[in-house]
């Protein structure tokens, strides 16, 4: 794909086309389950946390997983519930103050993390309704790499930019305010919540998951299926921070 389409899409989100984000979404259900997935799970109760448009859980119903979706979005929810054509469970909840008494065989967290305000809670949620042989898979972007920042969603030129979201929070926020203007509440919210990989190995570490599987990239999944460009591992551990675009980490409880 040439440069110029790359950049055309950044900057686009679920906003400009939620069928098209659908199908996106169905094709990282894909990936996943291709990649890893296929050869982990025993059983098929899945449980899908930031589901968005539902079309990764599309995905999996086809396979004949028993779905179920959270997200906090009521409009995102309000989509997959009029898309889905398989027999789907959307739920509008916060994985903090999800309240559940079943378990799942798989838990996906699919860059969502950063996003959450309360990790701990959300993370102790997830170990609660994981099943005894269930597997938790999550990704996300680490804070200090390129874009970890997020800014590829914005509208100014700072969407081109990488690294400036590692500013201090004064300078990132004079910048905010002179060049996007508006939802500056928003584009705070991964500033302030993001996380490094460091932080993350640290935390669930204390909370007593166990890693089966981390991969580390350098053209992360969600990159290489939206921009049609080969997706590339981070064989580089020294710079894992700074240069791993995307991480991906297959747990289960301790």
């Amino acid at each position: 794909m040439a440069v110029y389409d790359i950049l055309k899409k950044i900057g686009k989100t679920a906003t400009h086309d939620r069928n098209v984000y659908w199908e996106y979404q169905r094709a990282i259900g894909r990936y996943y389950w291709e990649t890893i997935l296929a050869k982990s799970i025993k059983g098929t109760k899945i449980l899908d946390i930031g589901c968005g448009e539902g079309g990764i859980l599309s995905f999996f119903a086809e396979k004949g997983f028993q779905c179920f979706g959270l997200d906090n979005n009521k409009v995102r929810v309000e989509f997959a519930r009029s898309r889905q054509t398989e027999d789907i469970k959307f739920i509008n909840v916060e994985i903090e103050s999800f309240n559940c008494d079943e378990t799942f065989d798989l838990v996906l967290m699919l860059d969502v993390i950063e996003h959450v305000k309360d990790k701990t809670k959300a993370l102790l949620n997830i170990k609660r309704i994981l099943g005894e042989s269930g597997i938790f898979l999550l990704t996300f972007p680490p804070y200090r790499s390129p874009f970890g920042g997020h800014q590829q969603v914005l509208h100014s030129f700072l969407k081109y930019i990488p690294y400036w979201h590692v500013l201090p929070r004064q300078y990132f926020l004079r910048l905010l305010k002179k060049f996007e203007k508006t939802d500056i509440d928003a584009r705070l919210e991964i500033y302030d919540r993001g996380m490094t990989i460091k932080q993350f190995e640290r935390l669930i570490h204390q909370l007593g998951f166990i890693c089966l599987k981390r991969i580390d990239f350098l053209v992360r999944p969600r990159q290489g299926l939206r921009f049609g460009t080969k997706i590339v591992r981070n064989r580089f551990p020294l710079f894992r921070e700074l240069f791993t675009t995307g991480v991906t980490y297959l747990l289960k409880n301790g």
